[in-house]
């Protein structure tokens, strides 16, 4: 696409040029180390998320377990 007046290199630039000289959006090969890092990144905040899950709902259960328990309490010493 080449618009009226403006230089279509100076508006992409050498990153906004496709093989074989098409214009076209910004195109970026990755190297193989740098999936592997993003790999790494998306991996670790997974194991992040799912630590995090499991932590808080332990402590959900045991908020529960202690409401239960001082319900219990609160129905046996009205009781009396």
């Amino acid at each position: 696409m080449l618009l009226v007046g403006w230089d279509e290199d100076a508006i992409l630039g050498p990153v906004g040029r496709r093989e074989g000289g098409a214009a076209g959006l910004a195109y970026c090969r990755r190297s193989g180390a740098q999936r592997q890092r993003g790999a790494a990144v998306l991996m670790a905040l997974v194991v992040a998320t799912l630590a995090t899950l499991i932590v808080s709902g332990l402590f959900w259960q045991q908020f529960v377990l202690l409401r239960t328990i001082e319900n219990q309490q609160l129905i046996v010493q009205s009781a009396c």
